[in-house]
């Protein structure tokens, strides 16, 4: 078999060929108006899918992109499979006709993770009036339970996109934005096979920090080992978890941390088994960027205070790491663990996980544990999970987890459970409800928005996919939101009522309108649980916003949005309630398929902007923002890609009035000397990429990253951004090779 994207091997003639399709972006089950063939067979190497798409050559759409980034502005073909048949976790391919991939996985019915990223090759073949794909995707891909028979039985869906009419067709009547979508895969039968493979992945990486004058040189391996049977070791030797990937630049004022997703390739590859969240990032039992991140420092209690502040470093170097998950027929295990470095000043963290999950279809029940070991305060941090996930009841789903930690500050419990009830394929209710107690702690090696909360949520979904010939739509999808939360004392927060509308246009235009509504309430996070001020009185708000996305034309397209919020005066001081105005228009210019240049820009407005300054004390200030975005791709095919991303943020805080928080969470004027102030973030990374084979890049990098902050009332934004480009708080350029053996 040759991957060319032509299916002229003599395999293809016996293949299972599949062709009744149905519409399901719009989601209507309307007949195609083009005509794709599917074919599918295995071999002792792996799965082999093939597409032929019928089409007219006027309405093709060539286009790349980058690995993962879906852009909708190009044709393309996908499958997703299930390769166990047990709706546990499934694994999504995806090939635009330019060559350009992406590849994900879906767990808890369609929860996507686009940050693991597979081993397996395509192609394709543009023709006169069709257009072919060729997939193969080996068995050593992913765990996989082992089966006696020579037949296996998996999930699986094969789909095309139709970029001329933004549209898509399936063998199924499911798509990834339905909450059953793994559970509605039809199943079909292929040959089986079991396969050993192990892989190499030794890297070489060059660095020199410019801004800390220091070069690294680093060395080492990482080993993926699958025995063919479901099991599969993963080890990496003095990993290289340096990224060469930026995450997106956040100024963050509030109590709650933000959280940032995985791009390093160690724990993106066979990790699914260890997910246990919430749902909207609420909470994760692991948080793999806890793994390596900044180490702890007592720089006061050293020899050398002066020596230890200037020797600090922003992420901390790793010993070994290892994972060995394993797929048997009524249950998967696995278990994690990670060592960090000892550095000058400070001592590594050792991080432990076992997992264990039952496997049946509509049942499943897991256990995970983890255990967290600071090596430099001599603490250690302790969290047990069980989650459950049952689809038993018809057109339910019922999701949750029981959660206990016990760290230094105590022992925690928490709850959370959602259910998911979809009488029509049309309607959708979920209620959901979540307890964690005060001394409920994950942030060791997890992540916990925040704990000391009570919260209870129903949302109502409902979809039109179908509207007249002369209609200007195409499809609506809605959203409605109860929500009330309040801490384990009773102390209520804002309750509050939210509603979305998506509307899709013919034209290929999409407007979105949301509302929200929400009473007066407290606030128990604003003043860090200060003992003087454990919460503050809020207001009732009242926000609307307003967006906008332009059909693609040729060569560009652009989009906007304007959102207004308003809330109730403070009657404790000279208030009149905060007045937030939003901005952003973006415009993409897309003049071939190899080039791509994205340009936006964000203005807020807001008076009475409410900002915590230390114990109990409070400002209010005049805040102005503004935001750029400005990213160029050009990519050579599908090996050379040139990215160069940079995102700049800058806030102006003047006219600031000093504000005291009392213990019945009233606000009043206070005397404390309060300063305006201006900051910036300025984040710039040119990154180039050859992949010379599968999973094998050479990778030259250049990253700076500037923070400013003064006290000066500086007049306009342009001072501030001449000011974000004068101190680098780091300037990296990195050269990394990562080969595949």
């Amino acid at each position: 078999m040759v991957i060319d994207g032509n299916l002229d091997e003599k395999e293809w003639q016996k293949a299972t060929v599949l062709e009744e399709f149905t519409t399901i972006v719009p989601f209507n089950f309307e007949d195609p108006k083009l005509k794709t063939t599917v074919k599918i067979f295995s071999n002792a190497e792996g799965i082999y899918v093939g597409f032929i798409n019928e089409q007219d050559q006027q309405t093709i759409r060539q286009k790349n992109h980058i690995r993962d980034n879906w852009d909708d502005r190009g044709d393309k073909n996908g499958v997703t499979i299930d390769f166990d048949g047990n709706s546990k976790v499934a694994y999504g391919f995806t090939v635009s006709l330019g060559g350009s991939i992406s590849d994900a996985t879906y767990r808890s019915g369609n929860r996507e993770n686009t940050d693991w990223d597979g081993d397996w090759l395509s192609a394709t073949s543009r023709n006169n009036d069709f257009w072919t794909t060729e997939i193969f995707i080996p068995w050593s891909i992913a765990p996989m339970q082992s089966v006696e028979s020579d037949r296996r039985k998996i999930g699986f869906i094969a789909w095309r996109w139709y970029a001329q009419e933004q549209s898509s067709f399936a063998t199924a009547k499911t798509n990834y934005m339905r909450n059953t979508f793994i559970y509605d895969l039809p199943s079909l039968e292929i040959d089986n096979y079991s396969v050993r493979k192990n892989s190499f992945f030794p890297y070489i990486t060059l660095s020199e920090d410019f801004a800390a004058k220091q070069k690294i040189e680093k060395v080492g391996v990482d080993i993926f080992l699958n025995r063919g049977d479901g099991n599969q070791t993963n080890l990496a030797i003095n990993p290289d978890f340096g990224q060469v990937e930026t995450d997106e630049v956040v100024i963050n004022f509030s109590a709650i941390e933000t959280f940032f997703s995985e791009k390093r390739a160690f724990f993106t590859e066979n990790q699914t088994l260890f997910e246990v969240r919430g749902g909207r990032d609420d909470f994760y039992v692991i948080n793999t960027r806890r793994i390596g991140s900044k180490p702890t420092y007592q720089c006061e209690s050293t020899y050398d205070e002066d020596l230890c502040n200037s020797s600090q470093q922003e992420y901390s170097e790793l010993d070994l790491a290892l994972r060995h998950t394993s797929q048997q027929k009524n249950f998967d295990y696995g278990f994690l663990s990670a060592s960090e470095s000892d550095s000058p000043f400070t001592k590594g963290r050792d991080f432990y996980a076992f997992r264990i999950r039952s496997n049946n279809p509509v049942n499943k029940v897991g256990l995970l544990s983890t255990r967290t070991v600071n090596n430099f305060v001599g603490n250690e941090a302790d969290v047990i999970a069980l989650d459950i996930e049952n689809t038993a009841i018809n057109k339910t789903k019922i999701s949750g987890a029981i959660l206990n930690s016990k760290t230094a500050n105590g022992s925690g419990n928490g709850l959370r459970f959602d259910i998911k009830y979809f009488p029509k394929i049309e309607y959708e209710n979920t209620f959901g409800f979540q307890y964690f107690d005060k001394k409920l702690d994950l942030n060791d090696m997890g992540y916990l928005q925040r704990n000391d909360e009570i919260k209870a949520y129903n949302r109502f979904e409902f979809d039109r996919n179908s509207f007249p010939i002369e209609s200007l739509f195409k499809s609506r999808q809605s959203h409605i939101s109860i929500f009330q939360s309040m801490t384990t004392d009773g102390k209520k927060s804002p309750r509050g009522l939210w509603t979305r509308t998506e509307l899709w246009l013919k034209s290929n235009a999409s407007i979105e309108v949301s509302m929200s509504i929400k009473n007066e309430g407290k606030n128990s996070t604003f003043t860090r649980k200060n003992e003087v001020a454990p919460y503050i009185n809020v207001m009732n708000e009242k926000t609307i916003n307003l967006d906008f996305d332009s059909p693609r034309y040729k060569k560009w397209s652009f989009g906007g949005d304007i959102g207004y919020s308003r809330t109730g005066a403070y009657p404790t001081w000279d208030s009149d309630g905060n007045k937030r105005n939003t901005y952003r228009f973006g415009v993409s210019y897309f003049p071939n398929e190899e080039f791509q240049l994205y340009l936006g820009s964000k203005k807020i407005k807001e008076q009475e902007w409410l900002k915590w300054v230390e114990t109990n004390r409070l400002g209010a200030f005049t805040k102005s923002q503004r935001n750029l975005d400005f990213t160029m791709t050009f990519l050579r095919g599908n090996k050379h890609e040139l990215r160069l991303k940079n995102q700049i943020i800058m806030i102006k805080a003047n006219n600031p009035i000093s504000l005291e928080a009392q213990n019945t969470g009233e606000i009043f004027v206070s005397d404390f000397e309060l300063q305006p102030f201006s900051l910036s973030e300025n984040s710039l990374q040119i990154r180039y990429r050859y992949e010379f084979a599968p999973l094998s890049y050479f990778y030259l990098v250049y990253t700076r990253a500037d923070s400013f902050f003064t006290n000066d009332d500086l007049s306009n934004f342009d001072s501030l951004l001449e000011s974000s480009w004068k101190n680098p708080g780091n300037e990296i350029l990195t050269a990394k090779i990562r080969l595949k053996f």
